[in-house]
């Protein structure tokens, strides 16, 4: 069953692997992948790169499987 939160993940090879515990806010989606390949967002996109969240997150090591 198709869960209704779904799943996001990105890989960037120049960073390391971190789980982030809150949504993401869809509108985030296209300028986190701008960003990753280098491109400027456009002024009309509102959301901000994943790659700048405020929020702490959680080293791949420490989490629990």
């Amino acid at each position: 069953m198709h869960h209704p939160d779904g799943i996001l993940w990105i890989r960037h090879p120049e960073r390391e692997p971190v789980i982030h515990g809150d949504k993401v806010d869809l509108r985030s989606i296209a300028p986190t992948i701008l960003e990753a390949l280098g491109i400027e967002k456009p002024e009309y996109m509102k959301g901000l790169s994943l790659f700048h969240l405020a929020t702490p997150s959680i080293p791949r090591d420490r989490v629990e499987v």
